[in-house]
């Protein structure tokens, strides 16, 4: 038994560096003399089956091959088993290996005997598909977690060095990532990683005041990183968050947030007196704005008219982004 857990621990450790360094087992383009890479926005994961006995390495994402002398591109999904491992009582089987470079040689590296390891061709054995086991994810690193968390609360043991939170996110487990999102110590750089996947827990972690007033341009560096953030209406922002966008000096922050339904009144209405003509455009098409502001700002429109700068005798001359640009859109609304 014990040969099996060194076995589990040290597969883990091999595969895992490869989900570290996806570019490793991408497929090369062997259109062109250079080595372009063909793959664009791969994913890799890390699925161990429940006796944790099988082991295989994911990859997932798209193909986008360059059309030679066309600026045109067409993709396609790929997803792929780059690794199987079996273990097999005393034997590592390799069902699968598409790696450029053999995982049998790190498997060696690792402390593993050569006599051990069987190298099967495919076609011998058939791939068997897996589903993602996050409980198996979580043994595996239960180290890192408290003694009364589990794999479906994960909490995360006080005072986790930055070097094993790095660890932690190369992992690439959703609720692992989450606990990480949520970590006190988390440094900052980690969690503008983890910011386009899990905003709504990096910007409720319980340092994020600290972090701000370390680095009072902290939210506007969040921002640029998942600029869309406001478009995504299921999102539960939290309201230090808002308060920064509506009173924000950028005109894209401010925008962004005007055209969010889910915003309550109280914010939308700190945007009525605003000077921009696209925030009032995003604003004026706000769906969630009652009748009664929308009159009001009817009257804002007219106001910001008067002053528009590329109003001339056949309205404005601005492009369509413009909300004083005479369109069907811009009727009445009452």
């Amino acid at each position: 038994m014990s040969i099996i857990i060194n076995y589990q621990e040290i597969i883990k450790i091999v595969l895992t560096e490869y989900i570290k360094i996806p570019q490793q087992y991408q497929k090369k383009d062997r259109r062109f003399n250079h080595n372009h890479n063909s793959y664009s926005n791969i994913e890799s994961q890390l699925v161990i089956s429940e006796d944790c006995k099988d082991y295989l390495l994911i990859v997932y994402g798209f193909d986008i091959p360059e059309s030679v002398g066309f600026n045109t591109w067409q993709t396609s999904p790929i997803q792929d088993c780059i690794i199987h491992l079996e273990i097999d009582r005393d034997i590592i089987k390799i069902h699968q290996d598409k790696l450029e470079h053999k995982i049998t040689n790190q498997l060696i590296e690792a402390g593993i005997s050569e006599d051990k390891i069987i190298q099967l061709y495919p076609g011998q054995q058939p791939c068997v598909e897996y589903i993602v086991n996050s409980r198996k994810i979580y043994e595996l690193d239960r180290e890192y977690f408290t003694t009364d968390s589990s794999f479906k609360n994960p909490i995360l043991k006080p005072n986790l060095t930055a070097a094993e939170l790095i660890k932690l996110t190369k992992i690439r487990f959703r609720f692992i990532n989450i606990a990480v999102a949520q970590y006190p110590n988390t440094p900052p750089n980690i969690l503008k990683q983890l910011f386009k996947d899990f905003p709504v827990e990096v910007l409720n972690n319980p340092i994020m005041d600290l972090l701000i007033l370390e680095n009072s341009n902290f939210l506007q560096e969040l921002f640029d990183i998942e600029p869309y953030i406001f478009y995504k209406q299921e999102l539960k922002l939290p309201d230090y968050f808002i308060q920064w966008a509506v009173t924000n000096g950028n005109e894209e922050v401010r925008q962004s947030i005007a055209n969010n339904e889910n915003i309550s009144l109280h914010w939308l209405k700190q945007l009525l007196e605003d000077r921009s003509c696209l925030v009032i455009q995003k604003l004026y098409r706000n769906l969630k704005l009652p009748l009664s502001i929308k009159e009001k700002l009817y009257i804002r429109r007219l106001q910001l008219e008067k002053k528009c700068p590329h109003l001339s005798e056949n309205g404005c001359n601005h492009d369509l982004r413009c909300p004083l640009y005479k369109s069907e859109l811009d009727e009445i609304p009452f």
